[in-house]
This record gives C-alpha cells, structure tokens and sequence, in this order.
C-alpha cells in the first residue's frame, strides 16, 4: 500500500506534515544511512476499504443500509483518497423516527445527505477538529456545515482514504429532512 502524505498550514500558518495521520513531529534527522523522521504515533498499515470499515462495523449498520439504499457504498470501495465523516447509529438515532423514514424514503435527500459526508481529500483529525472535539472548518471556504457534531474516534485509516466518526449526521444546507 501506498503511504498518504499530507502538507497543510494550521491556523498558525505553521506547516504541518502528517504520514498516514501521524503527525512528523521532527523532520529530516540525519543517520549515517539515511534520514529518519520522527512521528506521534505508530503506523498500522491498512488492510480493509472504507467500505469494507463501515460494512463490517455495527456500530454504522444504519449507515450501510443508508449507503447501499441510496447505492453509494461503490465510493466507499474507489481508489480515493475519501475521507468519510461517519455518523454512528446513536447519530441517525438522533432523528425524529418519522424524518428519519422520511430521508430515508426519499433517494434524492439520502444521497444529498450521504455525499454531504464523503469529502474528495484525507483529512485527519489534527485538520478537522479542534482539541475539544468540535468541527474547525476544513477549508476556508468549505461547503461544510459541521452543525455541532463532534468527533467520537479519529483517524481510522482505510486503504483508500481515512474515517472520522462522528455524534451527528450532518445536513447538507438547504435540505430538510421533514415532509
């Protein structure tokens, strides 16, 4: 598998390097065989897809049958990079039982909603949230409305992109989910 590097400034403008969602932490320190840069935490090398992540996980069972519902489990199983900000089931729980049938009852909304939380990019944690938990904003201009969710684990690394579990389902703008 190939390793994701990332180059992004924090809100500092300060860069920062991160391999796989590790953080380097120190870079370029010479050995007299090479050159060794130091990372925050230890690298598992992936071995299932996102899909397969949120497919074999019950903790996102309603995501998956929302997923195979709206048939969008196949950008799951793409080369990527994807990162997918994944409501748990306690999240879909958090709606009303009838305006959860009815997004779910209606294909245009579930997909709206569902590609509201895939973003074309791998986006760890130390990018996404701040220290307690809440949503930064991606990018400046990011079309991302993080309505108060907040992360339940981070950086959950799939061969082709990377999962940030989250407390809410997150509602694209303009779209309501009642009748």
């Amino acid at each position: 598998n190939k390793l994701h590097i990332s180059v992004k400034q924090d809100w500092f403008f300060r860069t920062m390097v991160n391999v796989q969602c590790a953080r380097v932490v120190e870079a370029d320190k010479g050995g007299c065989n090479g050159v060794v840069h130091v990372i925050n935490k230890v690298m598992v090398p992936p071995t299932q897809t996102l899909a397969d992540l949120v497919e074999g996980n019950e903790t996102f069972s309603i995501l998956a049958k929302a997923l195979r519902q709206a048939d969008l489990m196949t950008v799951l199983q793409g080369d990527g990079p994807i990162t997918i900000f994944a409501p748990t089931n306690e999240a879909f729980k958090r709606i009303p039982d009838d305006t959860l049938d009815n997004l779910l009852g209606n294909t245009e909304a579930l997909v709206k909603t569902l590609k509201h939380h895939v973003l074309e990019d791998f986006a760890c944690c130390d990018s996404c949230f701040s220290r307690h938990g809440k949503f930064r904003q991606l990018l400046r201009r990011s079309r991302y409305n993080m309505n108060g969710a907040s992360v339940a684990s981070c950086d959950t690394i799939a061969t082709n992109g990377v999962v940030q579990v989250i407390d809410r389902v997150l509602r694209p703008p303009g779209l309501h989910f009642d009748n």
